[in-house]
């Protein structure tokens, strides 16, 4: 099968972003109007009933879970083209939507093993609590899981393509289509979620505001947004790509 190429990818995945964008903001607005009434619900709920650590610990739950209907979009529309179908989320909660969200989630915990345990371990315990201790002591642990976690990710982020258009075993499915590209497709996957890492450590204030947390929701929107481009182009280039080499073994195999 054919390589990879990083280049093309990533020049293609920014000249889909562009000419999409109408697409993009018409599949952005419902999960982003759910994200807000989510939250504004839990900060109600929090205020109301004096239970601080209802925000922290359930509302990045609530973000991966809208930022990832907006991702599974995206997937959809690229990969089955824009119909009626694709061309809206579903807020209609099913097999494919849930296994989309659990590995999502699985990605999200163990490459940031270290943000999770920093809420539930630190974040929301009392300073005498021995939790406190037991965060101080996993801090190299979390950092290995995460190191490892994040050397996996491109061997099985095809798995995101593969679950939307609903293949019954994308983990198998993304390793046979990944191999042989594995630096590549760490590439792809390192440009966007470096300059996404930059700009939050030093462009956005760390203050805890409405604009801080606004401005967090609109990178990682982009950079989902790209990241879903870029793994749906790769799906169907290395797609394409199996289904011609199986083609001519075929052919081979007749003559």
């Amino acid at each position: 099968m054919m390589q990879i190429q990083v280049g093309s990818v990533l020049s293609r995945t920014l000249d889909v972003f562009t000419a999409d964008f109408g697409k993009l903001l018409l599949l952005a607005w419902k999960p982003l109007v759910l994200l807000l009434a989510f939250g504004f619900c839990l900060g109600f709920i929090q205020g109301l009933l004096g239970v601080v650590w209802l925000v922290p610990t359930v509302g990045p739950f609530v973000t991966l879970g809208t930022i990832a209907l907006f991702v599974l979009a995206i997937h959809r529309y690229r990969l089955l083209g824009w119909n009626d179908e694709t061309k809206r989320v579903r807020l209609r909660i099913g097999a494919r939507e849930l296994r989309f969200f659990g590995f999502m989630l699985a990605v999200s915990l163990f490459t940031q093993l270290h943000n999770y345990e920093r809420v539930f371990l630190y974040t929301i315990t009392r300073e005498d609590s021995p939790l406190r201790d037991l965060y101080f002591a996993t801090l190299i642990p979390s950092a290995v899981v995460e190191w490892v976690a994040a050397l996996l990710l491109p061997a099985f982020a095809l798995a995101l393509p593969a679950i939307a258009v609903d293949n019954p075993h994308p983990l198998s499915t993304a390793w046979n289509l990944a191999r042989g590209n594995y630096w590549r497709l760490l590439c792809i996957l390192v440009a966007f979620a470096l300059p996404s890492a930059l700009v939050v450590r030093y462009l956005i204030p760390s203050a805890d505001t409405i604009w801080h947390n606004t401005l967090l929701l609109f990178v990682s929107c982009v950079t989902a947004g790209l990241a879903a481009i870029a793994l749906c182009l790769v799906f169907q280039d290395r797609h394409a790509s199996r289904t011609t080499a199986a083609h001519m073994k075929e052919i081979e195999h007749d003559d």
